[in-house]
């Protein structure tokens, strides 16, 4: 595998204009990662999503359970990559770091893991790229630098994702709050001509119907509006 094999750098440029799913890109490039990679067995990618490790892409059953073992127990190898912005290795049964993974990494047959940060531009690490090996204990290190080119490119690309999806909460976040808003103030339109009262008194009534009736401000807004809309 070259810094980024040609198909590796056409998923990427797909997974960041969004032409593909965001989690299908991501298991293709795990793919490539064991395709291209040698000693690279199975293979998979943690992102932290709110600061919450989780995998989106892997590509067999062992390399997840070995994740998830990790996220349970709150360290191991990737975890440690991440919060180091670096490189972490692991040879099952010669390194007395993180016995209990140790233990699930010998059950599923695996003797050797390489794990890398994804760090997005000048941020903090926002995953890692996690290769587990049943023929090698030690990855050689031409392949090691691959590794750490390819997960320098993901690790962009899946700041950029996250960052647009970011974006698009927000956006929506916005907007949600613009039509909650915009039905409250009809509302203590409607409850000021009804009620003879001013703008605050409106609201007032509005509030302790939400509180008597154990109901979000906006809902009751909305049956107010509603009743008036009724012929």
């Amino acid at each position: 595998m070259e810094a980024v094999s040609a198909e590796g750098q056409h998923v990427v440029g797909q997974f960041l204009g969004g032409a593909q799913a965001y989690d299908g890109a991501l298991h293709r490039l795990a793919e490539l990662a064991i395709e291209g990679l040698a000693g690279a067995d199975a293979a998979s990618i943690t992102v932290l999503d709110n600061g919450v490790p989780r995998t989106p892409a892997f590509t067999d059953k062992d390399a997840l359970a070995l994740d998830e073992a990790q996220y349970v127990a709150g360290d191991g190898p990737c975890l440690a990559a991440i919060r180091q912005c670096g490189v972490e290795e692991f040879q099952v049964g010669a390194d007395p770091r993180w016995p209990s993974f140790g233990t699930a990494a010998s059950q599923a047959g695996v003797v050797g893991v390489l794990s890398v940060a994804l760090v997005g531009d000048d941020e903090g690490a926002v995953g890692g790229l996690n290769l587990y090996s049943r023929s090698v204990a030690r990855i050689d290190a031409p392949v090691r630098d691959q590794a750490v080119r390819l997960a320098a490119v993901v690790g962009i690309a899946v700041a950029n994702a996250l960052r647009c999806d970011a974006v698009a909460q927000l956006a929506s976040q916005l907007e949600e709050a613009l039509v909650t808003r915009g039905v409250i103030e009809q509302a203590k339109g409607i409850l000021m001509a009804a009620q003879r009262c001013g703008p605050e008194e409106a609201f007032d009534l509005l509030r302790r119907a939400s509180q008597r009736e154990n109901r979000k401000l906006r809902d009751i807004a909305a049956d107010v509006v509603q009743r008036v809309q009724l012929p």
